[in-house]
């Protein structure tokens, strides 16, 4: 009897982790590396808890977001606490170690630390502890996206989309969680929503021959394409004629 309670209990274990929605998501996690960084924690595993911080971070967002994939302005670390406590489980993918810095959002920084992973995140788990915290009354009144660039061609073009975001788009700030060849996502803040702050982007003057093409929204993520034409070479001086020599 004893053997069969037991082979129930697992039963139901199992039929609970299936039954619970899990979401796997690819992060990046940067942390600063110079020299005189505040704190002797060892780079890959701070770069990894940074890292799971986005994951459920972002999971947080995509639940609260609106029609326009914007969410609540609300500090997502206070109320949900520890990572490990909705990352069912996570592997690095990626060590690419240190470099300068491109994701760490700090003027002060020169190195960065990177380490792209792997999570899987318990979306139930993180959906009961926003409704605990009062938030399932406050969907869709805030005013945060993701915006996905693909085919990004050069450090040059990426940091004009940044630039354009702030300046000619209205938002408050535009911080990549994302970086690697080709592809940036930035976590944008935006008072007036999604939906204005990217019709402004696509009709902002990027610099000579930077554009931007919409690929449309899934999930509370904005998607472009981004293209640069390469630079007109000015045409060169005809070559002086050479006299032959009487």
């Amino acid at each position: 009897m004893g053997r069969f309670f037991a082979i129930a209990a697992a039963l139901l274990l199992v039929a609970g982790l299936v039954s619970a929605e899990v979401r796997r998501l690819e992060v990046v996690g940067a942390v600063p590396a110079d020299a005189d960084r505040p704190t002797d924690e060892p780079l890959r595993r701070a770069a990894l808890e940074a890292a799971l911080d986005e994951a459920v971070s972002r999971v947080a967002r995509g639940l609260l977001a609106g029609p326009e994939g914007e969410a609540p302005d609300v500090d997502l670390d206070e109320i949900l606490g520890e990572p490990t406590n909705y990352a069912l489980r996570y592997r690095v993918l990626e060590e690419r170690g240190e470099r300068r810095a491109l994701l760490v959002d700090d003027p002060d920084v020169a190195m960065e630390f990177v380490v792209l992973v792997e999570v899987h995140v318990d979306v139930d788990r993180v959906a009961a502890r926003l409704e605990a915290a009062g938030l399932a009354a406050t969907l869709g009144t805030g005013h945060s996206f993701e915006l996905e660039l693909l085919e990004v061609p050069s450090e040059r073009a990426f940091a004009a989309v940044r630039r354009a975001l702030v300046e000619q788009a209205g938002a408050e700030s535009a911080v990549p969680v994302e970086l690697e060849t080709g592809r940036a996502v930035l976590r944008v803040e935006a008072a007036q929503g999604s939906k204005a702050a990217v019709s402004r982007l696509l009709a902002a003057d990027l610099g000579p021959g930077i554009s931007l093409q919409s690929l449309g929204s899934a999930g509370g993520t904005v998607r472009m394409r981004l293209f640069e034409l390469p630079p007109e070479t000015p045409p060169s001086d005809p070559a002086p004629a050479v006299r032959p020599v009487p």
